[in-house]
Order: C-alpha cells, then structure tokens, then sequence
C-alpha cells in the first residue's frame, strides 16, 4: 500500500534483529578449603647420621667422671675409732722449723685411728701379760694413774707392744699428720685459732697433768686430744727434714703412704730417734701445730709420752702374746705390714 515503508534495496533481508545476550555461567559454588598438605619432616642432615634404634644391649660402661675412687670406701670403724678417708693432704711447713719442710702434698690410704689417747687400763693389760714393762719413774707421777686418762710414760716399744695386742699398729708419721691436720693444711686439729685451755691441755693449763682422754672437742674427723695432753709416738724413725737439709728423708718420705726412713723397722743405720707427735700439757704451744716434729730416743719414758694405735682393717683381731714377740722379732728385718 501506500503507506507502506520502503524497503531497503541495499538489504534486502531486512534490518538485523540484535543477538540475545549470551547466557552467562552461574558461578560455581565453592566447595570446601582444601587441607593444606602436612609439613614434611625434616630429616637429619645429609652429613649426620640419623640417629639408630636403641638396642636392647648391656648398658655402656660408665663416664671417666664416674669411675671409682682408687682408695678404699670408709666402712663402720672398729669400736673407738675413727675412719680417716683416704686422699691427698698438705704435709708439712715452710714457716717454720727445718725438719718440717718442704709442705708438699702427700697421699695416705684410708685408715682407722683411735678416736682417744690409749689409757692406763688398756696399758696395765699389756703389763700384766709381760710384754710390756712400767718405767721406775711411773709412780713417782701423781696425779697420772686415772683410768680415763692418757698412759704415760710409755717408751716406744711399749706403745707398739700394746697396739699389736688390740689387732692394730702404731699410725704412721703422714698417717698421724692427716688424722691430725685434715684435707685443709690447718695450723691445729680445730682450725688456725689461737690455743687456749678450752680447747686442748697445755704449759699453763690448769691442773698441770693431763686430762681425762675426750674433754675437749673433737676435730672434723672424730678425733680427741691431738694437741697437747700427751705426747703421742708414731711408727718412724726421724729425719732432718722431709726434702733440702743434709741427709734428709727423701724417697722414703715420699710417694703414695710414706713409711720414713727404713720403713720404721727395728734398726736404721744412721738413725736413732723416733717422732714424737702433738706436743703434751708439759710444753708450750708451737709443740702442738699439726707439722711439729720432735726426735725422741725410743727408750725414753717421761710422762709427757703417750700414744694412740692405727689399723687398715674394719675389723683388726687381738693378738695373743706369742704372736706380739714373733712380730717383733720379724721387725727387726721386715717392716709391719699397713
């Protein structure tokens, strides 16, 4: 008709109909997170060796720091002793007396030595069984036949008489020292104080005899009475010095357990004193330092002289009295054993 729109002879399908937007993709819903994989495990490095399996082996032998000790463990020490552990302690003094020097450190085994001065009862035994002879002097010493006070007078002999009789010994010098000094070089048995008539019986003290055994303080190891009161004997003959004067001890003062000059048999060539050791209520204080040395003959029997007996054994026999005089002749040749 006439009203009819031209058509469009350049195209002739007619006017493009616009293209429906294209359908998107509805969004995919998130599932649920991923576990995050494990870390893996380090292993050992490369160069290091992972560690094996304990195996039900024996147990390894124990660390150098754990081995145990060369000296014998204290053991319950016989009655009225005490145990003196076995170690190295500082013998001796450079501040002093020639005979006392050098200081030097010397080793002793473990020991027993009587907690007291040996008494007259334990002594008047030795009498009665005829081993062991009182000197004329004895009873003119009143005030010094109390049964809980030291022996005195004893010679040498006597006292190694009597000692042999319990089981036991004379202590050695170095023996006598350590009981008497300790581990720590200490000037006297309760410390570096001053003496004073509290602590021990000497020149001066009040009354002028000795005490009965114990009265005043033992030192660290147990042990009455090693200063002052009576003058106790050891097992060696004496010498000049340790080490440095003419003639001097030496080699036998030296080493593991000294024994002195000869080993303390009953003749040295060269050597007629034995030790004394402690100082007595007789004479002043410098005699009770833990070095002092006094030589003394031993037939000699004043009443400063005592005494007290040393073992290696936890459990030391008494001896019968024909076994004492086989020991001492052996003595005469042999040293006793420790």
């Amino acid at each position: 008709s006439r009203n009819a729109p031209a058509r469009d002879l350049t195209n002739p399908t007619g006017p493009k109909r616009a293209a429906p937007p294209k359908r998107t993709a509805p969004p995919k819903r998130a599932g649920p997170p991923k576990r995050a994989a494990p870390p893996k495990r380090a292993g050992p490095p490369k160069h290091v060796l992972a560690p094996s399996r304990p195996s039900p082996s024996p147990s390894p032998s124990p660390s150098p720091s754990a081995s145990p000790s060369p000296y014998k463990a204290c053991v319950t020490p016989p009655e009225g002793m005490k145990c003196v552990a076995g170690g190295p302690f500082w013998r001796g003094s450079d501040k002093h007396r020639k005979n006392e020097r050098p200081r030097a450190r010397v080793v002793v085994s473990t020991f027993y030595l009587d907690a007291n001065e040996v008494t007259n009862p334990i002594f008047a035994r030795c009498v009665r069984m005829g081993l062991c002879k009182r000197p004329k002097a004895f009873m003119w010493y009143r005030g010094f036949h109390g049964r809980t006070q030291p022996a005195v007078p004893v010679s040498w002999g006597n006292a190694l008489k009597t000692c042999l009789l319990l089981g036991k010994r004379l202590p050695t010098e170095a023996e006598w020292e350590k009981g008497a000094r300790t581990t720590d070089g200490r000037t006297y048995p309760w410390g570096n104080d001053r003496p004073r008539c509290s602590r021990a019986q000497y020149r001066g003290c009040k009354p002028a005899t000795t005490r009965p055994v114990g009265r005043f303080g033992p030192n660290p190891y147990g042990l009455f009475d090693l200063a002052g009161n009576g003058y106790e004997w050891v097992m060696d003959w004496a010498s000049r010095c340790y080490k440095g004067c003419r003639r001097p001890c030496g080699a036998a003062c030296e080493g593991r357990d000294p024994r002195g000059p000869c080993q303390g048999v009953l003749h040295c060539k060269g050597h007629r004193r034995r030790v004394l050791r402690g100082g007595s209520w007789y004479w002043p204080t410098n005699h009770m330092r833990t070095s002092w040395r006094r030589p003394e003959y031993p037939k000699s029997g004043n009443h400063r002289l005592s005494f007290r007996c040393a073992t290696r054994s936890g459990h030391p026999k008494p001896r019968t009295r024909a076994q004492v005089r086989q020991i001492m002749r052996a003595l005469a040749t042999k040293p006793l054993p420790l």
